[in-house]
């Protein structure tokens, strides 16, 4: 998008966000893209960064095809997901959690993506962050890989950000007709019962979250259903804390490369390591990290297939995670 064009945008929401917060947002992403663009300019940042330091490894033992086969192995994984004092109404009720899709030109990808998201049937759909392959420039591939997405959901589409997605994009996401949720919240209703959807700004590398104002206006969870949407765990201490029920996010990759599943080579999240992948209990709190469905770095999975999750919810029960 334009600078202009951005400008505009951000004129109509003036009251969306607290004065500063896209400013700061803005100068956040721009430092760490110079941040990224100075270390691979440098003469070992360019011949030794993560990127061709690990396809070189996987070339040299022959594995590189094999990881890329795995990259395109996408599971459709399903999820209980209990929810304190849910209503009958919304008893069955299926999210469909796509997280992770680092959209690229990889062959297959898209397409992969696509037919999987076709053999499920749900009632809503969310996605959790990280649309752009890399955490900056253009957003072009990020924006046709949601336009894909859509097209082939049926239902309404909530997102968050991730450290990989600019500010900037959201006015295209949104005219996509998928709603962004930046510190906001919604509430899906049936008939008299609702659920309330709560999202955060990235809190993994911007730290731009801001729980309590994406609870703006709510009078109290404690009698409310909700979920709160994140890009990262990181914050499972906090939204437990605010009494969210649940909590759904990605960013992990379930480690993307692991010798074992489960043992992440390295570890990109502030959170203990049994918020890496799948479901977790916080004091109450019932939440599940996406294994994510896209790849980062390199184009490469072992040991933690990709994944698009579908949240079947149900009335909370303490047995529902034993």
């Amino acid at each position: 998008m334009k600078d202009r064009e951005f400008q505009q945008w951000l004129k109509q929401m003036e009251a969306r966000f607290p004065i500063g917060f896209v400013d700061n947002r803005l100068k956040l992403e721009a430092r760490k893209a110079e941040s990224i663009f100075q270390s691979e300019s440098h003469i070992v940042g360019k011949w030794a960064n993560s990127r061709k330091i690990v396809t070189l490894v996987l070339r040299v033992l022959g594995l590189s095809r094999k990881g890329a086969r795995n990259a395109l192995d996408i599971k459709l994984t399903h999820n209980t997901l209990p929810v304190a004092s849910l209503p009958a109404a919304f008893n069955n009720f299926r999210i469909l959690h796509i997280s992770d899709p680092h959209f690229n030109d990889h062959d297959g990808f898209l397409e992969k993506l696509v037919h999987t998201i076709q053999q499920a049937e749900f009632d809503f759909c969310v996605l959790t962050g990280d649309y752009r392959f890399r955490s900056f420039g253009s957003s072009a591939m990020a924006m046709k890989g949601l336009a894909e997405i859509a097209r082939v959901v049926n239902t309404d589409i909530v997102a968050v950000l991730g450290n990989h997605d600019s500010i900037k994009a959201v006015p295209e996401i949104e005219r996509l007709g998928i709603t962004v949720l930046i510190n906001e919240h919604i509430k899906i209703n049936r008939g008299s019962a609702n659920l309330l959807i709560a999202g955060v700004d990235d809190p993994r590398y911007y730290r731009t979250d801001d729980i309590d104002l994406s609870l703006n206006g709510v009078d109290a969870l404690e009698s409310t259903p909700s979920i709160l949407l994140a890009h990262s765990p990181e914050l499972y201490v906090d939204a437990a804390a605010a009494g969210f029920d649940a909590y759904l996010c990605g960013h992990t990759h379930a480690g993307q490369v692991c010798l074992i599943p489960g043992k992440t080579l390295i570890k990109n999240f502030r959170s203990p390591d049994w918020t890496l992948a799948g479901r977790w209990l916080y004091d109450g709190m019932n939440g599940y990290t996406s294994a994510g469905v896209g790849t980062s770095v390199v184009n490469a999975r072992f040991n933690c297939a990709p994944e698009v999750t579908l949240h079947k919810l149900c009335v909370d029960s303490a047995s529902q995670l034993i």
